[in-house]
């Protein structure tokens, strides 16, 4: 979140950061909360804390609840927005994003300056990425997009 605050305040970007209250309303809800909480550390996520019902007041005056997380880094942002703004900035300093790309596999290239190979009906794309991010429908194809990343670390 530190990256995506600096990239809000360096591109003057709309955003407001105001916390996040996670609540346990139900006994039951409140493994579930203190579980949500042990991930979040394992997951070094910044000054979040496990609070119990007579602070959630601190944060949020009409909320009440048995136990929260309290983390006071999250806000509100348009992550679209965000995230057509990253690509405009990726695509400024030479990067190429294709949009609504036609994929149906994905392989290792012969040539090792561009290692994935990218294949639709109509085009083959080659690339070198650190980074590939595809939205569903293409679930048939992340098993194999996975191992032929994960087998690059190994060469």
């Amino acid at each position: 979140m530190q990256l995506a605050y600096k990239f809000f305040e360096e591109n003057n970007f709309p955003h407001k950061k105001i916390g996040k209250l996670i609540v346990a309303v139900e006994p039951e809800e409140v493994p579930r909360v203190e579980a949500l909480y042990e991930r979040a550390l394992k997951n070094n996520c910044k000054d979040i804390k496990l609070i119990d019902g007579s602070q959630i007041k601190e944060h949020s005056a009409y909320c009440k609840g048995l136990k929260a997380i309290w983390s006071p880094h999250t806000g509100i942002v348009d992550w679209g927005e965000f995230a057509r703004a990253l690509a405009k900035d990726f695509e400024e300093r030479g990067g190429v994003v294709y949009v609504n790309y036609p994929l149906k596999n994905v392989s290792q290239s012969s040539n090792p300056k561009f290692p994935i190979q990218l294949h639709s009906d109509s085009q083959n794309v080659s690339l070198a990425a650190l980074a590939l991010v595809y939205f569903l429908p293409w679930v048939p194809c992340l098993t194999q997009l996975l191992s032929l990343l994960f087998s690059f670390g190994r060469n």
